[in-house]
């Protein structure tokens, strides 16, 4: 509590929503009534979950969809199985997208391509048998999904 009687922070030890045992806080203000409750950002840090789109996230991090228990960038341990969770992707990493994308706005190690014309100008789609390495990627991304690459798997220098 703070000192004016304003803000709040209220914790869940032991909430399983982040993993196990993981814990839980939210920061709340009262409104202007003077009698409600407002959560101040509901927005999840990184590695909380459960997330479904970049926006549910704080600012700078992304939701980094998983399908099993591969490990999020930047987290510790595995989480929840299946569950999304919000990260700081570091560049050239796998980075699950989704299906259903407009044309030509993947970037580079960004999935799930099919064709070319799914990835930006200039990169190509690598199609992806299993967990193959796809070159010029870190991670483990998902199963026989393609991603975005430089051709060559190399990124031009900048």
């Amino acid at each position: 509590l703070s000192g004016d009687g304003k803000l709040v922070a209220i914790g869940a030890p032991g909430n399983n929503q982040n993993g196990r045992d993981s814990g839980v806080v939210r920061v709340m203000s009262y409104g202007d009534s003077d009698s409600i409750l407002e959560i101040i950002d509901n927005k999840l840090s990184a590695c909380e979950g459960h997330c479904t789109k970049d926006s549910q996230c704080q600012n700078g991090l992304s939701c980094y969809k998983r399908s099993g228990i591969e490990a999020v960038p930047g987290c510790a341990g595995y989480g929840i199985s299946g569950q999304n969770y919000c990260s700081n992707r570091p560049p050239d990493y796998l980075f699950f997208v989704g299906s259903n994308r407009p044309a030509g706005s993947l970037g580079p190690c960004e999935g799930k391509c099919t064709a070319d014309a799914d990835c930006q100008e200039g990169l190509v789609c690598h199609p992806r048998i299993r967990f193959d390495p796809v070159p010029g990627c870190d991670g483990t991304g998902r199963k026989n999904h393609g991603y975005c690459i430089h051709p060559g798997g190399i990124a031009p220098s900048r």
